[in-house]
This record gives C-alpha cells, structure tokens and sequence, in this order.
C-alpha cells in the first residue's frame, strides 16, 4: 500500500483485498501520509479517508497527513485537502 501512492486503482485493488489503512513503514508514515506527500491526484487521497484512513495520524516527528502535502501540490485547494486538514484534529 505505501508503494502506491500514485495509483488510485492499485489503491483501490488493496483496499478491496483488506490491505492495512494504519500500517506503519519507516518514520511511522501511514498509506495517507505517503498518498497526501506524493499523490498527483486527489482521487488516491480521496480512496483512503473515504475507506476509514485517520487523517489525524502522526508520524514519529508528529506529522499529520495534510502536513506533508507539498506546496505545489494538485490537491492544494481542493474538497480532499480541506477533509484532510478538517480531520487532523480529531
């Protein structure tokens, strides 16, 4: 899961077969906190809350997921990125 960030179908594929929405890699990054740094597209960030990802989860430097959202990024803006920063404080 944290190897696709990019890929709203392969997320989708993973999501179906009951991949782990909270695994943890390296740095304590969850599948959104990677999807919301690296995505090129909403729809994977959308894909992941939409399945029950905690926007609110932090990484061992205490980051949330709309944290790491970089400034050029296309999901700046948009109904996704407002639900991500909406739930990093819960």
């Amino acid at each position: 899961m944290h190897r696709a960030p990019r890929e709203v179908e392969v997320v989708k594929a993973l999501l179906d077969a009951g991949a782990d929405l909270e695994a943890r890699a390296i740095g304590g990054f969850t599948p959104l906190h990677m999807a919301a740094r690296d995505s090129e597209t909403p729809e994977v960030v959308k894909a992941l809350l939409d399945a029950g990802a905690k926007p609110s989860a932090k990484t061992e430097e205490g980051k949330t997921p709309v944290e790491l959202v970089p400034d050029d990024s296309p999901l700046r803006g948009t109904d996704v990125y407002w639900r991500l920063n909406k739930g990093r404080y819960r």
